[in-house]
Parts: structure tokens; sequence; C-alpha cells
């Protein structure tokens, strides 16, 4: 269980909370359900459902900054996996992953909920 990752993702229920965000609360229920239990399909169901609303976001939201946090946040998110090498789940893993992709995306998609 990743209980770090699983911290992180209570943003996106304030989101919800704030703007009644179907795309928040669906973040939540996906994380909530891979982080505790690690099990393949929720993982890709996850990966599935995160690439749609980027991809959604970047293209119909009026926030300009978008793209720039979409790009920084893959970037840094390949980094991670392929040139560090950072074993997944471990403290490190969770505390980056919370910091570089759960924030910036929580951060962009309450300012696109913000803008409508």
């Amino acid at each position: 269980m990743n209980y770090i990752n699983i911290i992180g993702l209570h943003f996106y229920i304030y989101i919800y909370y704030l703007f009644n965000s179907y795309i928040a609360l669906t973040i939540y229920i996906n994380g909530i359900l891979y982080h505790s239990s690690n099990i393949k399909f929720f993982l890709i169901n996850d990966y599935i459902f995160n690439i749609y609303f980027i991809i959604y976001g970047t293209l119909y939201s009026n926030y300009n900054i978008n793209p720039i946090f979409t790009i920084t946040s893959l970037i840094l998110y390949m980094i991670k996996k392929y040139i560090l090498k950072i074993n997944k789940n471990t403290i490190l893993d969770q505390c980056l992953h919370v910091m570089f992709i759960q924030l910036p995306f929580a951060y962009t998609l309450y300012k696109m909920e913000e803008l409508l």
C-alpha cells in the first residue's frame, strides 16, 4: 500500500468538493483503487483515465500555463523512471510522485476548474 501517494490524492477530493469536478473525483477514486491495492488492472485503468484527462485538460483548458505544467511533469516522470531508475513504491518514489505528478496536476485542474 502506497500511503504517501494516497495522502497526495486528497488534493483531488478537495477540488471535487470546491467545484463539483467529476474529473477530480474520477482521479481520486482511480488513485485510491490502485495505490491501496497495487493491482495491475487498476494501474492500467488509472493510466488510461489520467492520460485522457491530461490530453483533455491540455487541449480544452483556458489556463495558459497548463501545457508547461504537463510537459514538465511528464519529463520529470520519465527522468525518475528511466534515468534515475528509482525503485517503484519506495518512500523516495512516492514522495517524488506526489511532488512532481499529483501536485502539479491537482494545481492545474484547480486552475482549470476555477476558470470555468
